[in-house]
C-alpha cells in the first residue's frame, strides 16, 4: 500500500490557541472559529486517508502578533509542544521548528 506524506499539515496546541484568542485571532485564516487539535484525532485522520507521515506546522497568523518577546516565547512553547507530539510518533509526526521571520536567521531553539 502506498503510504502518502502530508507536507501542509496543521497543529494547534492549546498554547497557540489561547495565544490567537488573546490577540484578537479568533477567526484565523478566514475559518469560522479556532479550530480543536489534538493528537490522537490527528493520527485518526492521517489513517483514514493513508498518509504515513505529516510534516506539522502552525498555521497563520504565526507566532507574532506585535511584541517580539511574546512571539519568541510563543515560538518556544510551540516548539517544544511540537518536540513532544514528534517524540510519540517520530516516524508519523514531524514538528517544524517555528520562529519569527526576522529572527529566522539565527537559531529558535537558542
Amino acid at each position: 500500500m502506498v503510504q502518502r506524506i502530508d507536507v501542509h499539515s496543521r497543529f494547534l496546541p492549546e498554547c497557540y490557541r489561547a495565544a490567537l484568542a488573546a490577540a484578537g485571532h479568533s477567526k484565523p485564516s478566514g475559518m469560522p472559529a479556532i479550530p480543536e487539535w489534538n493528537v490522537n484525532e490527528h493520527l485518526e485522520m492521517l489513517d483514514r486517508n493513508q498518509i504515513g507521515s505529516a510534516i506539522l506546522s502552525v498555521s497563520a497568523p504565526g507566532v507574532h502578533f506585535g511584541d517580539s518577546k511574546a512571539a519568541r516565547d510563543l515560538a518556544r512553547n510551540v516548539n517544544e509542544e511540537g518536540a513532544k507530539v514528534a517524540q510519540d510518533k517520530p516516524v508519523v509526526l514531524v514538528c517544524l521548528p517555528h520562529c519569527r521571520f526576522r529572527d529566522s536567521l539565527m537559531p529558535c531553539w537558542k
